[in-house]
């Protein structure tokens, strides 16, 4: 994922850089060093967003419903990585 793909799917999701960051679970400054083309997205966290893109729709996102779909995903894993 490019910097640019970030901003416009967090854009899409219609939340903040902070939202986002807690439905991660990291910190404000890596999504924004993301963005920013700083540093380069993680294949985990590509895959994490892509999975929040996939499960809710930009016209009924709710901050809560993503950060606990984000909550389970990172359950599910922890649950399944070696």
């Amino acid at each position: 994922m490019e910097p640019r793909d970030l901003r416009r799917q967090r854009m899409a999701l219609r939340i903040s850089q902070a939202q986002l960051a807690a439905a991660l679970n990291i910190n404000v400054k890596t999504v924004s060093r993301w963005e920013n083309g700083h540093n380069k997205i993680p294949r985990c966290a590509d895959l994490a967003i892509r999975y929040l893109l996939l499960n809710n729709h930009p016209s009924a996102v709710k901050s809560e419903k993503i950060i606990k779909d984000a909550q389970a995903w990172h359950a599910w894993n922890m649950a399944h990585s070696t």
